[in-house]
């Protein structure tokens, strides 16, 4: 097992195909990493919603990388094995001021170019948030994975691409296995923005953000030529388990995906202000980091139905609807 410390081998910094290794592992090898929020730490406990216009995403985000792993070669398919993730007792949740990442927050203007922190505390596997009793089972997992992508040049991790990068999805958690395209020998593979929990969509807010210890294992796959990347298998969370309260879901029917998208997300923030007496900002970090966005509906033109489910469990002392 390779272990590497922070220090010289997690930085912003945007992706290449010419970056040279930072680390150089054995295909089957098992890597161990103690990394931090995708801030690089600039984001700590003490910081407050000002302090956040500090951050600039046109730096990119903090990632570990790149890790050559020797034996991959172009066109084989690296298999990334989630092993285990150890948190470190908290994380935040921000909406950030830098333009285009205030998502829909048009329908309240007063709040849209504002930022806004809060602070969650883990205990016994859930994120507390006091103030409205809300508790929020962690399924932590790394945000942003990737290998070297397939063009020359030097590209901010923001988007996700061919390659994987930002991807966000919430099942890459302890168990399941990632599988990624190697454009380049090595494979050259980057890690990091850390997270104990998120919506499927992170919708309005960032998720719930924190350093984390990840320990995962790297195999040069030559047998999996019918698998288009990216793509995962996973295993069945134990969050989904928790989740025995039933849900609440707010329906966006419109046009186009994106449209009733926007609709359910409205709907759902506008129910958390009136049932909750949420301010519109902390409506939208509740949403980003348990709201689940799901397609119910496609083939019947000209309309689409989307939905943003919300788990009751999370909820101690609110009955619905």
């Amino acid at each position: 097992m390779v272990s590497k410390s922070t220090a010289s081998f997690v930085k912003l910094r945007k992706i290449s195909r010419d970056e040279k290794p930072s680390l150089v592992v054995k295909s089957g090898e098992t890597i161990d990493l103690e990394l931090p929020d995708f801030s690089g730490g600039l984001i700590t406990r003490n910081c407050k919603a000002a302090d956040l216009k500090v951050y600039d995403f046109a730096e990119g985000y903090a990632l570990a990388g790149p890790i050559q792993v020797d034996g991959a070669e172009k066109n084989d398919i690296l298999e990334i094995e989630f092993l285990e993730f150890e948190h470190h007792g908290w994380g935040y949740t921000a909406i950030f001021s830098e333009p285009g990442l205030e998502h829909n927050l048009a329908y309240y203007p007063e709040e849209r170019f504002e930022p806004y922190i809060i602070f969650w505390e883990v205990k016994d596997g859930f994120a507390i948030w006091d103030k409205y009793h809300i508790r929020v089972p962690i399924n932590p997992f790394l945000g942003a994975v990737g290998t070297a992508p397939l063009m020359n040049g030097t590209f901010n991790p923001l988007p996700p691409r061919e390659c994987g990068g930002n991807i966000d999805v919430k099942h890459l958690t302890a168990g399941t296995k990632l599988y990624l395209p190697v454009n380049v020998e090595g494979a050259h593979l980057f890690v990091g923005d850390c997270h104990l929990a998120m919506g499927d969509g992170e919708v309005l807010s960032s998720a719930i953000e924190a350093p984390l210890r990840a320990k995962f294992r790297v195999t040069a796959r030559k047998d999996l030529h019918y698998v288009e990347p990216p793509m995962f298998v996973a295993k069945k969370p134990k969050i989904y388990e928790i989740h025995d309260a039933g849900y609440i879901g707010f329906m966006g029917i419109a046009r186009t995906v994106d449209e009733a998208t926007d609709i359910a997300i409205h709907k759902a923030m506008t129910y958390l202000c009136r049932k909750l007496g949420m301010t519109p900002a902390e409506a939208a970090i509740l949403l980003g980091v348990v709201l689940d966005l799901t397609i119910n509906e496609i083939p019947d033109i000209p309309n689409k139905v989307v939905s943003g489910i919300i788990p009751l469990s999370i909820f101690e002392k609110t009955e619905f609807p």
